[in-house]
């Protein structure tokens, strides 16, 4: 089991949290919104703070999820333009 920790919120701008693993800051997820061509660019990142085994002990392991959370963001995402399309008609 994880819990988060808010790390940054300013509403319309962003919002990043730390997940935590064991008591200690895992991974940082953020969100950055910045308004461009009449409507709002978001980008998504996240970054490694500290391994933990359960992330994955092997080179291949961390690709792996790399890839998974590459994928929910790419959805993450592509749901958040849908949604703002649909408010936009």
């Amino acid at each position: 089991m994880t819990r988060s920790r808010v790390h940054a919120a300013e509403a319309g701008r962003e919002f990043a949290w730390y997940v935590v693993v064991q008591g200690a800051d895992a991974t940082l997820w953020h969100y950055r919104l910045r308004p461009q061509d009449g409507g709002t660019l978001v980008t998504e990142t996240w970054q490694v703070e500290r391994l933990f085994p359960v992330m994955g002990e092997s080179r291949e392991e961390l690709l792996d999820l790399k890839a998974h959370n590459t994928a929910g963001m790419d959805a993450t995402l592509a749901a958040l333009a849908e949604v703002a399309a649909a408010r936009a008609r």
